[in-house]
Formats: C-alpha cells, sequence, structure tokens
C-alpha cells in the first residue's frame, strides 16, 4: 500500500516506482530511502501488504540487503514484480507513521486527541 506524499516529506521513505494499466497501478521497483532530492509528489511504501501465495518463494529467496544488512520484504515484493502484477493501493484518509521515535509520539498524541 501506498500514501503519496509531498516534495519536502518523502525522506526516509521507500518511493514507488508504478505503471498504470487501466484503473490498476503496478510496482515497477522501489527506490528505497533515495538520497537524491526529488521535486514532486511521490507514493511512498508505507509497509502495509497483502502476500498470496505465490510470493513466499520470493521472501524465502531475499538475501540481507548490502546497505542495510538485513533481508528486507521490499527487496521481496520488488523481486516479484519482474514476472508478476503487484497491485499498488493508494491509501486515503490519515496514516501515522510510527517509525521514528518522533513519530510514534505524534501518532500517540493524535489518537489521544480523537479519543477526548
Amino acid at each position: 500500500m501506498s500514501q503519496v506524499l509531498p516534495p519536502q516529506q518523502l525522506r526516509g521513505y521507500g518511493i514507488l516506482e508504478t505503471r498504470q494499466e487501466g484503473s490498476h497501478n503496478y510496482l515497477t521497483g522501489i527506490n528505497e530511502k533515495p538520497e537524491e532530492k526529488i521535486t514532486s509528489p511521490r507514493p511512498v511504501n508505507i509497509s502495509k501488504y497483502i502476500l498470496g501465495s505465490v510470493l513466499r518463494k520470493y521472501v524465502l529467496d531475499v538475501q540481507p540487503h548490502p546497505k542495510f544488512k538485513e533481508s528486507l520484504i521490499t527487496d521481496a515484493v520488488t523481486s516479484a514484480s519482474k514476472t508478476h502484477k503487484i497491485v499498488v493501493h493508494t491509501i486515503s484518509g490519515n496514516y501515522l507513521d510510527t517509525g521514528t521515535p518522533a513519530n510514534w509520539l505524534h501518532a500517540n498524541e493524535v489518537i489521544a486527541s480523537t479519543t477526548q
């Protein structure tokens, strides 16, 4: 799944590369936390997946990423996208990222303010 973010918020996210066919966007690649400056809104990976059994082989075949020194599910999904159509769904509404302490705190503040 993805969320479209403006350029100033893209740092630290994997940028999804897609192609449109009919009413669907299909994954063609993921630019994981790019360092180059991006000047237009882009869909970012929000780390939510619905994986069918056909992708199991790709998940099991993932080797540790040389830059991050860990196995990444994004490598499996990107690899599968070369031979399978992987649909990218863009969410609507608010997505609260909890990947950093500051974002986790912000998400808690948002939730707390809506439940009072």
